[in-house]
């Protein structure tokens, strides 16, 4: 994974903010899965410091449930830790 490839699924994750704030939950997770998939494992690093694997089982649990803003609203938080971590293994600005 590069740094461009990043500032992709960054700008991908706004728009996942846009379908959170109109309420376009089951379009969020779409892209949210598709982002949380392509980042893979490129996140992980042996020094960094990660829960995002067990938010993620919750937030699919909770999609499970129906209840597809919270699903939302964690994936989103996930992806987004996930984006940092990954952009601070790469050394991405």
């Amino acid at each position: 994974m590069k740094c461009q490839e990043i500032k992709i699924i960054e700008n991908q994750q706004m728009q996942v903010e846009q379908y959170i704030s109109t309420e376009k939950f089951e379009q969020a997770i779409t892209l949210l899965n598709e982002c949380i998939e392509e980042i893979g494992d490129n996140y992980f690093s042996e020094t960094s410091l990660d829960s995002t694997g067990m938010k993620l089982v919750l937030a699919n649990a909770e999609e499970q449930k129906g209840n597809l803003q919270t699903a939302a609203n964690l994936k989103n938080n996930v992806l987004k830790a996930r984006i940092e971590l990954v952009k601070q293994n790469l050394q991405c600005n």
